[in-house]
């Protein structure tokens, strides 16, 4: 099945050329219209899919087409939308699996290539609609320019002698919420033991290396004394339910999709400043503590 197919029938159609409505039939009918678009598609060119053959498909008018859509080509950027939303949750979604942040960059190469392999067979009738038109307007493919970045995202490592921090990323936040946390996987290739004392960050009053453990049924938070040990030879994975950077006292939220600096500091190798990838709180699940 069409992977636009399935989405549309839950999306909340809020998307630019497209005519709102409050009435359930009309936004069934507008999903019904993107369903067909996304199906058709996949053998044919744009240029040849007809508007009222694919009104007919759904059993609506041409009118009912262009009272929801401006023009055949708002109608296809919609499409194109839908894509690259579901896209963006398949990397969100990649962002949120501390069990695949804590494997080496090849693994998580590896499953990015495959799930972006599955991605486009999803959608290939309407991203080979957008490769045909894409030479006369290239100011189409914004959307997955937004994408490409937070694919790349994916594999964003960093050195710092013998450390590695690979892909950093922050929890977004609440309105009020006073704590965010931040998360990565760090590899020591060294010889020697090293440790995760602390940090700074321009957003927030204080940063601390934290733990989080469960008691029974009571789930307990505590700053880890002397810092977070980075075994010689081994790697720790920072991730929601465990150990993680409190970033305290918020001077302002997180919002999904940004990017934020800080300072991570360790007793042996020194500071390094990385880029935190703020990620959407409901993709990754409740902390427990913010």
């Amino acid at each position: 099945m069409d992977g636009v197919a399935d989405l549309a029938g839950l999306a909340e159609l809020d998307l630019p050329g497209v005519t709102p409505s409050r009435q359930r039939r009309s936004r069934e009918t507008t999903a019904a219209l993107l369903r067909a678009g996304a199906r058709m598609l996949r053998d044919r060119a744009l240029d040849d899919l007809s508007i009222e053959e694919l009104c007919a498909e759904v059993g609506a008018t041409v009118g009912s087409f262009y009272g929801r859509f401006e023009s055949k080509d708002a109608y296809f950027n919609a499409l194109l939308a839908l894509v690259a939303r579901d896209g963006r949750a398949m990397v969100v979604a990649m962002g949120a699996n501390a069990d695949l942040r804590g494997r080496d960059l090849a693994t998580r190469c590896d499953v990015l290539v495959g799930r972006i392999i599955g991605w486009m067979r999803r959608h290939q009738g309407v991203l080979r609609a957008a490769l045909q038109r894409s030479g006369r307007d290239p100011s189409r493919w914004s959307g997955f320019k937004d994408l490409a970045a937070a694919t790349a995202a994916q594999a964003e490592d960093y050195t710092l002698g013998n450390l590695e921090i690979m892909a950093p990323f922050a929890r977004a936040t609440p309105a009020n919420a006073p704590v965010s946390g931040g998360y990565m996987t760090i590899r020591n290739n060294g010889s020697e033991p090293d440790r995760l004392v602390g940090g700074s960050a321009g957003f927030v009053g204080m940063v601390q290396i934290h733990e989080m453990t469960m008691d029974g049924d009571v789930m307990k938070m505590r700053e880890i004394a002397g810092g977070l040990e980075i075994p010689a030879g081994g790697e720790v994975v920072l991730k929601p339910g465990g150990y993680h950077v409190m970033f305290m006292q918020l001077g302002e939220q997180l919002q999904a999709g940004e990017k934020r600096k800080a300072t991570l500091q360790f007793e042996k190798a020194g500071s390094i400043e990385v880029e935190f990838n703020v990620e959407d709180i409901k993709a990754m699940g409740n902390m427990g503590h913010s």
